[in-house]
C-alpha cells in the first residue's frame, strides 16, 4: 500500500512538471508509417497542468517536415486561449522591424467549462507563419509580444513568446532538415 501511494505521488509530480528548454518534441522520424516529421514547442513553456487561465493565451510553434526531401510542409503558430465569452479569434498581430503584420488564424478547437457560477471558453487557433518570422523572433532577447484579435467581437489578448523557445524550436527544425 505504501509503495502504491508513493508511486501515485511520483506519477503526479512527474505529470505536473513543466519542461524547460528541452520541451521541444519531435515525432515521426523513426516511424516507417509516417511520411512527415512533426516538431512542437507545446511543452516548452506549458502552463501548470496545461491550464490556460481566463483572458490569457499560450502560443507555441508546430512544424511539419517531409521525410523524403526534408522540406517544411507547414510552419505554424498555434495559440490556446481562454476567455469568459466566445471571442472567435481570427488574427494574430505582431511587429517586425517596426512594421505591423497580421497572420490569419483558423479556429481548430472550441470547448466550454461552466462551473463555480462562471463559464470559461477555450478556443484554439492556428495559422501558418513564414520561416523568416521564426528566425526574427529567435534573434530577439526577452519575450516577443503578439496580439490575438477578432473581427467578430471586441477585445484582444496580448501574449508573449519566449525567445529562447523560438531559438530551441528553430534549432530542432534545422536539425531535422539537415
Amino acid at each position: 500500500m505504501k509503495n502504491t501511494i508513493l508511486s501515485l505521488i511520483a506519477l503526479f509530480l512527474v505529470g505536473c512538471a513543466t519542461p524547460g528548454s528541452n520541451g521541444i518534441e519531435t515525432t515521426g522520424e523513426g516511424d516507417d508509417f509516417e511520411d512527415e516529421i512533426r516538431i512542437s514547442s507545446y511543452q516548452f513553456s506549458r502552463n501548470y497542468l496545461g491550464i490556460v487561465y481566463a483572458e490569457n493565451a499560450h502560443p507555441f510553434f508546430r512544424a511539419y517536415v517531409t521525410k523524403d526531401d526534408r522540406n517544411i510542409r507547414d510552419l505554424q503558430l498555434y495559440v490556446r486561449t481562454n476567455n469568459y465569452d466566445w471571442m472567435y479569434w481570427d488574427e494574430v498581430r505582431y511587429r517586425k522591424n517596426g512594421e505591423l503584420h497580421r497572420i490569419n488564424m483558423s479556429n481548430v478547437s472550441r470547448d466550454v467549462d461552466c462551473s463555480s457560477y462562471i463559464c470559461q471558453n477555450a478556443e484554439d487557433i492556428v495559422g501558418s507563419i513564414p520561416l523568416e518570422l521564426l528566425e526574427y523572433i529567435a534573434q530577439k532577447e526577452g519575450d516577443y509580444e503578439i496580439r490575438i484579435t477578432s473581427s467578430r467581437s471586441s477585445g484582444h489578448i496580448d501574449a508573449t513568446i519566449p525567445t529562447d523557445e523560438a531559438r530551441d524550436f528553430l534549432a530542432a527544425l534545422n536539425d531535422v532538415r539537415n
